[in-house]
């Protein structure tokens, strides 16, 4: 008898400094997100806070990584390119600007080793499928992209960064 008695007050000291625990160490929901302009941040449940910001894809779209798998039926460098341009809203520039070297890659058969990409950034696929002996050019404002033939320094400056 003397075991329950005493147990009881213990158990529900317990409960209640547990549950105040609780309370005090919980957010109200009247809590603000923090005022830092630089780094504000937005509460989105109990233990989770976000800082709300554009994606690195977002802000740069030829950043854009994702697994690809160009399909069979693309046969050229060309087709390729355009395929893999078409969502990041990017294109090629016009045909009656293609110097001769562009034309000559674009109408190139596409390897077969160049149609299964892990989730790398077009930016790279794209350099990828082109080859070290050309640079790719963008203008973001037209979101246009151009691709040269490379001088020989500069195919050996861009075999060094690889």
């Amino acid at each position: 008898m003397l075991r329950s008695f005493f147990w009881q007050p213990v158990a529900m000291a317990s409960a209640l400094i547990l549950n105040s625990m609780l309370c005090f160490g919980a957010v109200s929901p009247d809590t603000k997100p923090h005022s830092d302009k630089s780094n504000s941040t937005l509460q989105v449940a109990r233990y989770s806070v976000i800082t709300p910001q554009a994606s690195e894809a977002q802000q740069d779209l030829l950043a854009m990584a994702r697994p690809l798998n160009i399909p069979q039926d693309i046969l050229t460098v060309g087709e390729a390119l355009n395929w893999l341009l078409v969502p990041s809203g990017y294109r090629l520039i016009e045909e009656e600007y293609f110097s001769e070297g562009l034309i000559g890659l674009l109408g190139l058969p596409l390897p077969q080793v160049h149609r299964q990409f892990e989730a790398l950034p077009l930016r790279a696929v794209i350099r990828l499928i082109v080859g070290p002996a050309f640079i790719l050019i963008e203008d973001p404002i037209h979101r246009l992209v151009t691709i040269e033939r490379c001088g020989v320094k500069q195919q050996q400056i861009l075999a060094e960064d690889v």
